[in-house]
């Protein structure tokens, strides 16, 4: 094969490429008999032999040392690394997954911040070292164990939250959770509430907000029918207001406790006229129903809270149930036979004495009119004088004479 005349630079422009066998070149010595070659023209003007394990074509290749590239690149396929250092700039991700390792005992560490617009899924457990700022939503399958704290956005109150939702209350103060069903939000540390069977003859609407008593329990819940303050079966297991509708036979929230929220509560519902801080009771004449008017005995005084806010919509209602006391609730009163009672009459009843610090029923010694009468029954009395008396020998609330007029020591 001949020489060339023209010089080789003068007629391959200055950004070709072309292919060559390398033996077929006078000035370039190769020891390669096949494959393809590489001309570069280097900054001295001189064209260059590049090995092809230096450079791609078709098919696989091998780099050795390393490789710097100006620009982009654009991979269609995998990278296999067993480093990946990005050092002064980022790494942007558009439109596929990533996957980092290949089983769970592999690890990936990140020095600096990581902020993630989105979800964030956790299978497993996470350790957290360090300030982690997600502005989206976190959903775990694992455990969250953590030697710090988290902290919660408190500039605002979220207008709704999902179920099993945490988000902070700027309003109350207070983190709240979305409880089953979507319809109620639990004020942590500021209420309870107590997950019911509607055991009544119809639905309970929240806008009613009903007070329900116990009536048993069905389906490892309580079941609840409407309370009434006209005796003590009515009243007496009398648990709070129900702060959801709740459909005839299903389950649904009461509070026991706390604020229940966005209700009348002007007495508009009950006839009434309501101002804030009146106390509540509830009534002894329609079922479910409170009242501002104090009942009377023998109908039963039970305490069901505060009107907080008097308002025709965004009403509030502190529950705060106080079922009250039968005589022989008390603790240092103590009924062993017969029934307490002031008779105009000597037939029946019994009075109450004090001794060793509690109150006892005696059939025997009753009030009549105002005025004390001895029955003896099948025994006499003789009391203590006055002098025993002051001596201290009676008891407070006990008996003795003086004077031939019969006394009760008070004090």
């Amino acid at each position: 094969m001949g020489f060339y005349r023209k010089p080789l630079e003068e007629q391959i422009p200055q950004y070709a490429q072309i292919e060559y066998r390398a033996p077929d070149l006078y000035n370039i010595s190769a020891t390669e008999s096949t494959g393809s070659s590489l001309l570069s023209k280097n900054s001295n003007g001189q064209l260059t032999y590049i090995p092809r394990e230096h450079f791609a074509l078709t098919s696989s290749n091998t780099f050795n040392g390393n490789q710097i590239i100006n620009g982009n690149l654009t991979i269609i396929g995998d990278i296999s690394a067993e480093q990946f250092n990005v050092i002064t700039s980022s790494v942007s991700h558009f439109t596929a997954s990533t996957n980092f390792g290949l089983d769970s005992g592999d690890n990936h560490t990140f020095t600096g911040s990581v902020k993630i617009t989105g979800s964030l899924s956790v299978i497993g457990n996470t350790t957290d070292l360090g300030n982690t700022n997600i502005t989206g939503s976190i959903y775990m399958t694992g455990s969250i164990y953590m030697t710090g704290s988290i902290y919660f956005a408190t500039g605002s109150t979220k207008a709704t939250i999902g179920v099993g939702e945490l988000v902070w209350d700027d309003t109350d103060g207070t983190l709240e959770l979305g409880l089953k069903g979507g319809h109620v939000r639990l004020q942590i540390g500021q209420e309870n509430v107590v997950r019911v069977v509607n055991k009544t003859t119809g639905s309970l609407p929240e806008a009613q907000y009903s007070a329900v008593k116990i009536r048993s329990a069905q389906g490892q819940r309580l079941a609840v029918d409407l309370a009434l303050a006209n005796n003590d079966a009515n009243s007496a297991d009398t648990i709070g207001l129900v702060t959801e509708d709740i459909a005839l036979n299903q389950e649904g929230f009461v509070t026991t406790f706390g604020v229940v929220n966005n209700i009348n509560t002007t007495g508009q519902l009950q006839g009434e006229t309501w101002n804030d801080g009146d106390l509540l009771y509830l009534s002894p004449f329609i079922s479910g129903r409170i009242t501002n008017i104090k009942p009377q005995a023998p109908s039963h005084t039970v305490i069901m809270g505060y009107v907080v806010y008097a308002h025709q919509n965004n009403g509030k209602i502190f529950v705060k149930v106080d079922n009250g006391y039968e005589i022989d609730e008390l603790h240092n009163v103590r009924i062993v036979t017969g029934s307490l009672k002031d008779s105009s009459t000597n037939n029946g009843g019994s009075t109450l004495y004090y001794s060793s610090s509690v109150w006892t029923n005696n059939d025997n010694v009753r009030l009549v009119q105002s005025t004390m009468v001895l029955a003896s029954v099948s025994s006499s009395f003789n009391f203590a004088n006055d002098t025993a008396a002051a001596a201290g020998g009676i008891p407070l609330g006990g008996l003795y004479h003086t004077s031939g007029t019969v006394k009760i020591r008070l004090v």
